[in-house]
């Protein structure tokens, strides 16, 4: 749904993130020559091979490391922080948009969780980020829109808000959505003619 000019998700994540970082080659241990142990080493190996023994048993009273992995997916995370900030649970939403990282949409989706929490700071940085990291035209839209509602650079919002029309033509979007984001455009135009004229009064003053 569209409240004047801000966009709210769902947004379908296109992309699942950046590629993961390739894991680093096996490590070489440097050798030294061998030596004949003394008789404090060699009682330290005999305490090594039993402690290595015991282990291998699977003795019930060693400690034991359980890892413990997130069952859900970054996808599924974004989904359930949707649903949160439907039902007005933005504390919560903003964990499960957190949870989903890196997936832009859910930038975006954090992005507008801070926004309606009057974090508006915090929120500039996440549709930048979003913007940044995946082009989601609803980042540049919502950009465009807080930065005019909040008192910030015109030339700015008015740069975001022609992105976000130009991108979502190209991306097909639905025709409620470009109208949406034309519907901000235009609004920053206006406040942008509203600030010249402002200022030709006062130069004439």
């Amino acid at each position: 749904m569209s409240v004047a000019g801000f966009y709210f998700l769902p947004v379908s994540p296109s992309h699942p993130g950046p590629p993961s970082v390739s894991r680093a080659g096996p490590l070489s241990w440097p050798l030294t020559p061998a030596r004949r142990p003394s008789r404090a080493g060699y009682l330290s190996v005999l305490w090594l091979a039993g402690l290595l023994g015991l282990l291998a048993s699977g003795c019930s009273w060693l400690p034991k490391v359980h890892v413990v992995s997130d069952p859900l997916s970054k996808e599924e995370h974004l989904s359930l922080a949707m649903t949160y900030e439907k039902d007005g649970e933005l504390d919560i939403a903003e964990r499960e948009y957190r949870a989903a990282f890196p997936l832009g949409a859910a930038y975006l989706g954090l992005g507008n969780v801070l926004y309606q929490k009057g974090e508006v700071d915090d929120a500039i940085t996440f549709y930048r980020r979003a913007w940044q990291f995946d082009k989601i035209p609803a980042a540049a839209n919502n950009l465009a829109w807080v930065l005019l509602m909040e008192g910030g650079s015109l030339e700015e919002a008015k740069e975001m808000a022609t992105q976000a029309v130009s991108r979502a033509e190209n991306e097909g979007l639905d025709q409620a959505v470009i109208d949406n984001f034309k519907g901000t455009l235009g609004q920053v135009e206006q406040a942008i003619k509203a600030s010249g004229r402002r200022a030709e009064r006062e130069g004439d003053g």
